[in-house]
């Protein structure tokens, strides 16, 4: 079953225009880094969702950030929804462990955005990961 289509060598649209019937690819869907004290909001590759085909998402996200004198570790649930009429998406963010620095935002085309703190230190490491767990098509009804 197609779980979306490529749109770049490196993006791709989740589940675009497929049947109410189509299951969707639970895996993860980003794992990369985030930039430090990323002040302007940077897309996160490969994390697009198509308004046209999907009203809302759930996504489970983890972000470890480390440097020799600081470590944060953040878990977290984002919940996107999206208007037809007005073309715009909103996004909620739920989170435990630290406060990783890290604030998504969702732009008008679906693609999933992050700025982020600047974490003191030398060396600095991180790693994001993040998983769609539920699609909601048009209709509202679970994919």
């Amino acid at each position: 079953i197609k779980a979306g289509k490529a749109i770049s060598a490196t993006e791709i649209l989740v589940n675009p225009d497929l049947a109410a019937s189509a299951l969707f690819n639970r895996d993860v869907v980003a794992d990369t880094t985030i930039a430090n004290n990323q002040t302007t909001p940077q897309p996160i590759s490969g994390v697009i969702y198509d308004g046209a085909t999907f009203r809302a998402a759930t996504i489970a996200y983890s972000i470890y950030r480390r440097t020799d004198s600081n470590e944060v570790a953040e878990v977290g649930q984002l919940r996107i929804a999206y208007k037809t009429d007005a073309a715009t998406w909103s996004i909620s963010n739920d989170f435990s462990g630290d406060d990783a620095g890290v604030d998504f935002t969702i732009d008008a085309t679906g693609q999933l955005l992050y700025t982020s703190s600047d974490l003191a230190g030398a060396n600095y490491s991180s790693d994001l990961k993040i998983q769609t767990k539920d699609l909601y098509n048009a209709r509202n009804i679970k994919v």
